[in-house]
């Protein structure tokens, strides 16, 4: 049984539960899976005690979160050493083109500026979390939401995700690295 980690950051607890759907679905493909808040602890062993990596975070003004990033850049080595991947939540990708153009640009920059070569990406739809939010970021997110377009009912939460295209994700995830330790058997 493959041990695994999901790490992950979150602003609101969105981007938790997309990492909770992840680690389900990898449970369920028989892998032992370790699930990390990488802003309340680093994760329990040396990520090379892992044979697989799945790391991501929420996209908010056109950056990932910085814990994230730090944890990118601090094993990076370990990253690129074994099975590994990367989700990108944002409100882009459930977009138009244009949006999910630019959701595609910042994953893309993220990898380049912290030199990571994960072996499968993905770019998820988020959540517009109204009910969550305080006063002042529901304005605002009602704000930048109004100019694109979207939906501004500030009585509600919105989800935008694919929860099939999660499982997918992670199922595809979970083969990639079947298929790589039986390689690295033979």
């Amino acid at each position: 049984m493959p041990k695994l980690i999901v790490a992950y950051t979150t602003y609101d607890g969105h981007t938790a539960e997309i990492a909770e759907r992840i680690a389900s679905a990898l449970r369920h493909s028989d892998c032992a899976v370790e699930l990390c808040d990488l802003a309340r602890s680093l994760p329990k062993r040396p990520l090379r005690e892992y044979e697989g990596v799945i790391a991501g975070g929420p996209l908010h003004g056109g950056k990932h979160p910085p814990q994230l990033a730090r944890f990118v850049l601090d094993n990076r080595q370990a990253l690129n050493e074994r099975a590994s991947a990367f989700f990108s939540v944002s409100l882009s990708a459930a977009g138009n083109e244009e949006q999910q153009g630019d959701a595609t640009r910042c994953l893309n920059e993220f990898l380049e500026q912290t030199g990571w070569e994960p072996m499968s990406t993905s770019i998820v739809a988020g959540a517009l979390l109204y009910r969550k939010y305080g006063f002042i970021k529901r304005w605002m997110m009602k704000m930048i939401v109004k100019r694109g377009g979207g939906d501004t009912d500030t009585s509600r939460n919105y989800v935008y995700t694919d929860w099939d295209a999660i499982d997918q994700f992670a199922n595809e995830f979970a083969v990639r690295l079947a298929g790589k330790t039986e390689a690295a058997m033979a």
